[in-house]
């Protein structure tokens, strides 16, 4: 009688870790909760990832930008999760925002709320305000402008 499967490989890793990675997909360190810098194995560019709450959480994925109340509001309207960064240096935690907690962002305190938006390959939201310049009013006569 022959097998039809081939016994499985012996592995230095336990049970429980390839389990635990087969159905989450996240990797096992992060089960501490602590956001660490990964590169995004599709595009290449920096990330932080983290576990987004200590009970139920999600692998959130951000990209290290700070975003700007007004950046906040284009992610949101873009469909982009955002997500409040925690802790200190070595010990980030990202928690993930709701509408309850994004109007506590004031513009006074942007250092006690760093705000992440979820990464997309596409890049990051803008951190920098947009200047607008007013245009020149037409040239009033009958020689036209150029």
């Amino acid at each position: 009688m022959t097998t039809l499967f081939d016994h499985p490989a012996t592995s230095s890793e336990p049970a429980w870790m390839r389990a635990y990675t087969t159905r989450t997909g996240a990797p096992p360190h992060l089960g501490t909760g602590k956001a660490r810098p990964h590169r995004c194995p599709t595009c290449g560019r920096w990330t932080l990832q983290g576990l987004d709450a200590h009970v139920m959480a999600f692998l959130a994925t951000t990209d290290p930008n700070p975003l700007t109340p007004q950046a906040e509001g284009a992610a949101i309207i873009l469909g982009r999760p955002t997500y409040t960064l925690h802790g200190a240096p070595g010990r980030y935690e990202l928690w993930h925002r709701t509408p309850h907690s994004a109007r506590r962002l004031t513009p006074a305190h942007p250092e006690r709320h760093i705000v992440l938006a979820a990464h997309a390959c596409t890049g990051p939201l803008t951190t920098h305000t947009l200047t607008i310049t007013r245009t020149r009013a037409a040239a009033s006569g009958d020689q036209p402008p150029y």
